[in-house]
């Protein structure tokens, strides 16, 4: 019997009902054939072309899918979003396994389903027309549903442009290819936003993967419904954990969604250098010392860089093996031990080698104090001034702000100030992503106040009376669990 038959056969639709199917055929199979199968698959990002591997990844993935797919979902109460009608748009749809398990959400939720047009994106056409045969199962002709045989690069605006006041997108295991430009994307489908515009996007916690985090930030703070991940997270009894990320989001029409970049986010790495006789020196010091060490160092390896391609937002398995080295050399420890190149241009300084017997080599310079090198760690430059003409003010949003950063401020302090930081970077909480604060500055290491409790920095916010209202101090108290707060209030032209 046909696969279309099979499906039709079934009485209650269901990502269960479907992937039933599949298990049957699976079981029918010798153990060589699935495990060829199995193989075909590139642990499941292969594009699929026939029968039997998109049944085989039914099989073997799809209960893990599900589970994550149900996770993300969990954040959104789906009457709010689905009563008046909605759009779907599936990128990099498979089979349609997202559609399908929100469409049993649904009826697990008992709501109607009102879905008016589906969208369903991929490259593969087998594997489209299988995901179109699976969600025309779930409704009835009148509902629209378009097929875009395309990887998502190039998909048009037009592809999924649609009218309806809600628009679910499902990117289910797809953002984590390297290929695909995040900024395009995101330019797509923020530039056309109409009514409401879910995102919900799912992929694997990979070490260093970022590209969830790299898609988000390519929009204007939006309202973030769900930031979770796992690393082992158990979506069934009888199956081994499996990890996940996931970031639900929210787009309004009525708001200016897309942040503007020339270039595409920055990338933070990480890497450092130590002389030996530092590391020597703060070997001797004692735990509390070790840790605001750490700390300091951490906050000074870390640089950031901007790029006209998406640098550093993937993990990448074919690097190049001299390029691996090189990377090796720079980054490990955190500082790392620096070359005797650099090592003896600070001979003139009193730094020594020392050698043994055995050909190891080390420097060491007598007469350093603990506290004379700690307090260089703290990177403050006292040769710098900063004025209007190098210090980025057109981010502060009143005067009073550019007044106190760029002449009431110490100039040390204004170096360690981050103006409009956002509050949701600070509480993580979702109720504060429009939220921002005057400034911000965050310790290198976690210090105890005069109450006993751990925190992480400080916040100043420059109180003018026709500046802050009420709504916006009341929510600002929120990251005094994290934060200390201090208020300074502009009187007769001067900061208290």
């Amino acid at each position: 019997m046909a696969y279309k038959d099979d499906i039709s056969a079934i009485r209650n639709i269901s990502f269960n009902s479907i992937r039933r199917i599949a298990q049957d055929y699976i079981m029918s199979l010798s153990e060589q054939e699935k495990n060829d199968l199995y193989e075909s698959l590139k642990r499941g990002v292969e594009l699929l072309d026939s029968d039997a591997q998109m049944k085989y990844y039914l099989y073997s993935f799809g209960k893990m899918h599900q589970a994550k797919i149900y996770r993300a979902l969990s954040c959104i109460s789906p009457f709010a979003y689905t009563s008046d009608g909605f759009d779907v748009v599936d990128w990099g749809c498979g089979q349609g396994l997202a559609t399908m398990c929100f469409f049993d959400f649904l009826r697990e939720h008992k709501i109607e389903n009102r879905v008016q047009k589906i969208t369903l994106i991929e490259p593969s056409h087998a594997t489209l027309e299988r995901a179109s045969m699976h969600v025309r199962a779930y409704v009835d002709e009148k509902v629209t549903v378009s097929c875009i045989e395309r990887y998502l690069d190039d998909v048009t605006r037009e592809d999924i442009a649609g009218d309806s006041p809600v628009t679910l997108h499902f990117f289910s295991n797809i953002l984590d290819i390297e290929s695909i430009d995040l900024k395009s994307l995101a330019e797509k489908v923020g530039s056309c936003v109409q009514g409401q515009h879910l995102f919900f996007c799912i992929s694997p916690m990979n070490s260093g993967n970022r590209r969830i985090d790299r898609f988000y930030e390519y929009f204007n703070a939006p309202e973030t419904l769900m930031n979770e991940t796992a690393s082992a997270y158990r979506y069934s009894e009888s199956n081994a954990p499996c990890s996940y990320n996931i970031k639900v989001f929210k787009l309004e029409n009525n708001q200016i969604n897309l942040i503007a970049v020339d270039y595409y986010p920055d990338t933070q790495f990480f890497a450092s250098y130590q002389l030996d006789a530092i590391k020597n020196l703060f070997q001797k010091a004692d735990e509390d010392t070790q840790k605001k060490i750490q700390g300091l160092y951490r906050q000074l390896s870390a640089f950031e860089v901007a790029a006209p391609f998406d640098i550093g937002a993937s993990i990448y398995d074919d690097v190049d093996p001299i390029l691996a080295v090189l990377n090796n050399i720079v980054t490990r420890g955190l500082p790392t031990r620096t070359s005797p190149t650099v090592e003896d241009a600070f001979e003139s300084l009193g730094n020594k080698k020392i050698g043994d017997n055995l050909g190891a080599l080390s420097y060491n310079i007598n007469g350093l104090e603990l506290k004379d090198i700690l307090l260089a760690l703290y990177a403050i430059d006292g040769r710098l001034t900063l004025d209007e003409n190098i210090y980025c003010n057109r981010i502060l949003e009143s005067d009073f702000e550019k007044d106190f950063i760029l002449r009431k401020a110490p100039e040390d302090l204004r170096q360690i100030f981050m103006p409009q930081r956002s509050l949701m970077s600070i509480t993580g909480q979702r109720a504060h992503h429009s939220q921002r604060v005057d400034f911000a500055c965050e310790y290198p290491y976690t210090v105890i106040d005069k109450d006993g409790k751990e925190k992480r920095g400080f916040v100043v916010e420059i109180d003018g009376a026709n500046f802050h209202n009420t709504e916006r101090s009341r929510v600002s108290d929120k990251y005094s669990e994290f934060f200390t707060k201090m208020y300074l209030k502009f009187l007769d032209g001067g900061f208290w």
